[in-house]
């Protein structure tokens, strides 16, 4: 999966929780839409990386003609079965005085972030054919990595607390 199709899923339930706005935590994290140079300030604080799941397989839709009622043009697809494994991996690096200007507060932002992946991710999932159900996910473990250290989780909350205590760490050092 391409990182430029994680950026815009995430964008798009990130939304999804503040009712389609791009409020400012949402411009933070993902920047300006294209389009909007005029508005633009700069880029958003998270980078993507793609994800490559452990398997992929292929399936079919073959369109019928009315008269013969024969295949036409098989049509291939890429899809992820079930049971496939893919790590999500997002880099939060915002500008220095980013979060000043922009009024957000990085450890608001960042559990915001969580629960828009917990929703896109178990919800609404993330195939071109979610809408049919397709493209639903099981979260098995949150990991957050700073400075060559990783802490993780199985739950969210849990998660959202060990995010609070980097967090609270970082102020703690500066």
């Amino acid at each position: 999966m391409a990182a430029a199709s994680w950026k815009g899923l995430l964008r798009w339930a990130c939304r999804m929780q503040e009712n389609w706005q791009d409020l400012p935590w949402i411009v933070h994290l993902f920047g300006n839409e294209q389009g909007e140079e005029e508005k633009f300030q700069q880029q958003g604080a998270l980078v993507f990386y793609p994800t490559w799941f452990s398997r992929v397989s292929f399936e079919v839709i073959n369109p019928h003609s009315r008269k013969s009622r024969a295949g036409t043009k098989p049509i291939y697809y890429e899809v992820v079965p079930a049971g496939t494994t893919g790590t999500l991996k997002l880099l939060y690096a915002p500008l220095p005085g980013a979060s000043r200007r922009d009024r957000v507060q990085p450890e608001e932002v960042i559990c915001k972030l969580l629960a828009a992946v917990q929703a896109l991710l178990e919800t609404y999932g993330i195939s071109a054919k979610r809408t049919a159900g397709w493209g639903t996910a099981e979260i098995k473990i949150w990991r957050a990595f700073r400075a060559g250290e990783c802490k993780e989780s199985k739950g969210i909350e849990e998660f959202k607390e060990i995010i609070s205590d980097l967090f609270q760490q970082e102020g703690e050092a500066v």
